[in-house]
């Protein structure tokens, strides 16, 4: 055994004997680790998800026993890089997450270094608080995160930075002692000697400090020197806070804070002027700030093109008008609307008098406000959904200048891009000279690499040229920590290496951030680089990837953001939110299947055991189509991925068997009574339980007594339908389990004015076959279906399906599996089933309801496939047709049945697990009637909460007169 595998054999037999925490060092855990949101990739040794505080102290003493560095981690969304390194990842975002003692009336709380930021806001709330920074990923960075970053944010020029809210910061220190530090004396002799040798670096440094710092107050870069000499000169308490806060993790490992809170506005509004050119925008930003606003945030033509692209963003897009070069949101928050009025139209008359001319709209509700900034907050993602190899990436995004030199700065930047061939995006924090700029760049060429090289070097000297600094929010890390002492000078680079080895003198903690940094273009620390391979992807696939440059580039579409790791809102990812495992957050699969696709998972690539552990329980829900803002399709990857392992190691029979279903319910309504009793039993769910894995705390599905089909034979529709000819699809579980969802359909349709038609011979969508991996047989139903459906579609005639996985497949499936006109026309005549009403209401079409409603109130779920495609908003339409009728939606994520998901034994706990999120409890408090469209969804809430569900349209055909 070579040297560096027997230490690294030590470092993990030490830190397994001593952390009570788990413990990876399996290639799969450290391919996860090793990148963040940024551009970079660094391979850990290993990852220690701690259990306590003592687990902590283990892991540092250990650092140091071997020299070994230590690299601590909340959510990993960090842009420069600071969250990854070659050392021990220690990830705080799975146990150190809990609120500490609360004092409402102080305005002051503690809360550990894992707690999202997202979580801390919702939690405050209640009692009319917030943390006033407010960094756009706050639904996955964490309070340890922000605080090693000095995080900032959109309204900044209200609330300040991070270090302006940090009463005190509890820290393991280099000599694995833990100490609390704020403006008490300290007990701890470590932090005593670190105290007192502290003062003297800043005296002694205090002409460079004065001299030598940027002239712009939103800086990040170095140690906060230039605040531990404010508050000497002004006699305040002694505290090492500031320099803390901001330090990267490089002088110790932060476990919990207390912050300093901030009311929460109770009244906003927007402008959101319109500009045809970059530079008269930013030229106008300094008089805006003459009226007080909140924030001044931008985005520009790029950023409006690719969100317009995007099914989730792109709606929400309605506040833009025409084509506008640039869009700056002015904001004004506080107590007052008339004030915050008044402010918007002084403003705006000054500018009209300074000649501006450009469209201004106005939003002054709250659902609007959101909408707003719900877009502006995933500019990152959204930028990254380019497609190709060339991305908007963020290496030089966040450099601060003054304000008013902000447009000679983007001036510069432009032209420097110019000069290599390339554009740049721009965006973010206007109000304060802080620019979000992303060069559009292919890493995978040697062109692209030193387009890299140029712009960085040239975008920094130009910012520090400004009188600004090299970066203003996203921290130097490994993205800029090469030009700190561009920045500061070599005096007060010296100061920070003082720092540095009065608290970490043996380096433990991050190196090689704010000091003894790499060239951020070195092609060994990038993710993407000219030498990067995937020689595992698959060459041939059922899927077409080709919108997404193949296989290999939707999975390279994901750029570590972490949107995917929230975990109180949305759908994604259920398996995250229920695990809280990295592994199993869509940003891990995609990091695992890279992986794969270039070998670091060895020769098996895409059939590598490690993969399959991490694909294994998504669960296919689609929220990353829609809630990606870079479009990530997590479900169709591991539909493709699987059919590529299956080709390997073979269809399991269980899989047959639930990709089959409509074969087998066909079979089982010959004799469906005995087939229910049978099922029923407990000795066959047990035989199903230890043959096939299918557990036996589930009762699997009834059949009915007489299929819809027999059903409608017999049905007599009115001759003469006004509207024409429709076509429903009865899906396999309408068909075979619950007819009366296709015979309410029948009723709803006739009323409306059509004939609905049935297709013969038609098979099953194939949706269990696409989950199942069984692309092969999922491809011959989809050209079978489409060859019926084609005909009726290229004539208009609407095909309506009741049960949305049906219909996701149809749009979303077919088209990629059968890339032909048919099957494009197959999926544009195609409707969910609540689309459909709400858009013949809409045509005027009304139906005539009962006075006597089955109940004056509804609570809904909506299915992920709804969500991901078209949202819940038709299906609530729906059912508000309905008058006096009340209806509540269900903040739900996945059910977590998901199909056949639910059903495996392995699966189980999981599956419960994403119920008991949201769903259950919602509706076990509930007294009114739930109404689920999704098969799956209704079963998971009988199981977890013994409340049957009904199909809304079985609800809303029953609400008809007769």
């Amino acid at each position: 055994m070579n040297p560096a595998a027997e230490l690294q054999t030590e470092v993990l037999a030490a830190l397994q004997r001593s952390v009570r925490g788990t413990v990876h060092a399996d290639r799969l855990t450290c391919a996860l680790y090793s990148t963040d949101a940024s551009s970079y990739a660094v391979m850990p040794k290993a990852v220690v998800i701690p259990h306590d505080r003592a687990d902590l102290q283990a892991i540092v003493e250990i650092a140091q026993r071997f020299q070994v560095p230590i690299v601590p981690r909340g959510g990993g969304t960090s842009l420069s890089g600071q969250a990854i390194g070659a050392g021990i990842i220690v990830d705080l975002s799975h146990s150190f997450g809990q609120i500490g003692e609360f004092d409402p009336e102080r305005r002051q709380i503690w809360v550990e270094a894992g707690c999202t930021l997202d979580r801390l806001n919702n939690f405050l709330k209640q009692h009319g608080l917030m943390f006033g920074p407010d960094p756009s990923s706050s639904a996955s960075a964490t309070i340890g995160g922000m605080l090693g970053n000095n995080s900032t944010g959109s309204h900044s020029i209200v609330y300040g930075m991070t270090v302006d809210h940090t009463l005190a910061i509890e820290t393991i220190l280099d000599d694995s002692s833990i100490a609390t530090w704020s403006t008490q004396p300290a007990n701890n002799p470590r932090q005593q000697q670190i105290q007192a040798q502290l003062g003297q670096i800043v005296a002694r440094y205090a002409h460079a400090i004065e001299r030598d710092y940027p002239q712009v107050w939103r800086n990040v870069a170095g140690y906060n020197l230039q605040r531990m000499l404010q508050r000497q000169q002004q006699q305040q308490p002694f505290s090492a806070v500031p320099i803390l806060v901001g330090s990267e993790g490089t002088l110790g490992l932060t476990v919990a804070a207390q912050l300093s809170l901030v009311p929460r506005p109770k009244v906003t509004r927007l402008a959101l002027w319109h500009f045809d050119d970059l530079q008269r925008a930013l030229a106008l930003v300094p008089e805006m700030l003459r009226f007080q606003p909140s924030a001044v945030e931008l985005f520009d033509r790029y950023f409006i093109n690719l969100t317009r692209q995007n099914p989730e963003y792109g709606a929400r897009l309605s506040f833009v008008v025409g084509e506008p070069r640039v869009v700056l949101i002015v904001e004004w928050a506080g107590a007052d609307a008339s004030e915050l009025a008044a402010n918007d139209a002084a403003s705006t008359a000054h500018l009209r008098a300074l000649g501006e001319t450009g469209l201004v709209v106005r939003e002054t509700q709250p659902a609007a406000i959101a909408n707003v900034w719900a877009v502006r907050k995933a500019g990152l993602g959204l930028l990254m959904s380019q497609r190709g190899d060339a991305k908007p990436l963020a290496f030089v995004d966040d450099a601060t200048v003054p304000v008013d030199r902000l447009a000679e700065y983007a001036q510069g930047v432009e032209a420097i891009c110019r000069e290599v061939g390339t554009e740049a995006s721009f965006y973010a924090h206007a109000s304060v000279g802080c620019l979000h700029i992303n060069p559009l760049i292919n890493l995978k060429t040697e062109t692209g690499l030193a387009q890299m090289a140029h712009i960085s070097q040239a975008v920094a000297s130009l910012a520090i040229n400004l009188g600004g600094t090299t970066t203003g929010e996203h921290g130097e890390g490994l993205a800029r920590s090469a030009f700190n002492q561009q920045l500061y000078g070599a005096e007060l680079h010296q100061a920070f290496g003082e720092i540095k080895q009065l608290f970490d003198p043996n380096s433990i903690f991050n190196p090689g951030k704010i000091l003894a940094a790499p060239q951020p273009w070195q092609p060994e620390i990038l993710r993407i680089n000219p030498s990067y391979q995937t020689p595992h992807a698959p060459s041939v696939t059922f899927f077409d990837f080709t919108p997404d440059g193949g296989f290999a580039g939707l999975v390279e579409m994901c750029n570590g953001q972490g949107v995917c790791r929230k975990a109180d809102a949305g759908v994604m990812c259920p398996s995250y939110m229920a695990t809280r495992d990295e592994a199993h957050s869509t940003r891990g699969r995609a990091n695992a299947l890279r992986a794969a696709m270039t070998g670091q998972l060895g020769s098996e690539g895409l059939s590598s055991p490690e993969l399959h552990e991490a694909m294994d329980l998504c669960l296919e829900c689609k929220a990353c189509k829609r809630e990606c803002p870079s479009i990530v399709d997590m479900a169709r990857l591991k539909s493709e991925w699987l059919a590529q392992y299956q080709a390997t190691h073979g269809v399991p029979l269980r899989s047959r068997l639930f990709g089959q279903i409509a074969k087998i319910n066909q079979l089982g309504m010959l004799v469906p009574r005995l087939n229910n009793w049978l099922l029923a039993q407990p000795i066959t769910r047990w035989l199903l339980d230890r043959s096939l894995g299918i557990d036996q705390r589930r009762q699997l599905p009834a059949l009915a007594r007489r299929s819809f089909r027999a059903w409608f034979k017999q049905h007599k529709q009115q001759s003469a339908a006004s509207r024409g000819p429709l076509i429903l699809w009865d899906d396999t579980f309408t068909l075979y389990n619950e007819p009366q969802i296709g015979q309410a359909t029948v009723k709803l349709l006739s009323a409306a004015g059509y004939s609905v038609y049935l297709i013969n011979e038609r098979r099953c969508c194939g949706r269990p076959l696409i989950s199942k991996g069984m692309l092969a047989e999922a491809r011959a139903n989809a050209e079978h279906n489409i060859k019926l459906l084609a005909p009726f579609a290229e004539l208009g005639v609407p095909i309506i399906g009741l049960e949305p996985s049906c219909i996701a497949s149809f749009r979303d499936e077919y088209p990629a599996l059968v890339p032909t006109n048919a099957a494009k026309a197959v999926a544009a005549q195609s409707y969910f089933i609540e689309e459909f009403l709400v858009k013949l209401a809409a045509e005027g079409v009304a139906w005539n309801w009962n006075q006597q409603l089955p109940a004056d109130k509804v609570l809904v779920h909506g299915h992920c496939y709804q969500k991901a495609l078209i949202s819940t908003s038709p299906l609530l339409a729906m059912l508000r047709l309905v008058p006096n009728l009340a209806v509540q939606e269900i903040e739900s994520g996945c059910c977590g049945m998901a199909g056949s998901f639910g059903y495996e034994r392995e699966h189980y706990e999981v599956s419960m697990a994403c119920g008991e999120q949201r769903l259950f409890p919602a509706v076990r408090t509930s007294q009114q009637p739930v109404l689920a469209a999704g098969m799956s969804c209704r079963h998971q809430i009988e199981a977890g909460t013994g409340v049957i569900a009904q199909h809304p349209i079985v609800f809303l055909a029953a609400c008809l007169a007769d």
